[in-house]
């Protein structure tokens, strides 16, 4: 059965975590492996010579598998050894902050989560707030639809 990996670089306690899981829970089944605490400018680091340890946690209804590693790990973790298959899209975000600009493009570990995904073969996105004069709680979730038709043919906007 297809589904959607998400990861982030804000950790397993991301404001962010629950609301976009449910959003994309909507067009396929979603996976969620994301970094133990935050692990935000690490860019795509990957664990070297520590061990990786990964358990899995129910966060709001949600089963969040948190990992020790990096958002980089939790890609590999989820495309590689977790699952009896490889995800269909790889979703990394939704980052606290924007990454406006090369230096933050390539420090993000939101970046790297998704970078780590096309290094894969995986069809990956990254996602950030908008720069909308909103509060965040009335921001629209804009999915990205491109890579998303392929998992489910639905396009759609969510409201948190």
């Amino acid at each position: 059965m297809p589904f959607i990996l998400v990861t982030n670089d804000d950790g397993y306690d991301s404001p962010s975590l629950v609301p976009l899981v449910r959003a994309l829970s909507e067009l396929a089944p979603v996976r969620a492996v994301v970094p133990a605490s935050e692990r935000s400018w690490i860019g795509k680091a990957i664990s070297r010579f520590e061990d990786v340890t990964v358990e899995r946690a129910d966060r709001e209804g949600c089963a969040i598998w948190r990992a020790s590693g990096f958002p980089a790990d939790c890609t590999q973790l989820g495309i590689h050894t977790l699952f009896d298959e490889k995800p269909e899209l790889v979703v990394s975000g939704i980052n606290v902050g924007f990454n406006h600009g090369l230096a933050f493009f390539c420090s993000s570990g939101t970046v790297g989560g998704a970078i780590e995904g096309w290094i894969a073969g995986i069809p990956a996105s990254r996602m950030r707030p908008s720069a909308a004069s909103k509060p965040q709680s009335e921001q629209r979730l804009r999915l990205p639809s491109s890579n998303l038709s392929a998992v489910s043919g639905k396009r759609r906007s969510y409201v948190k």
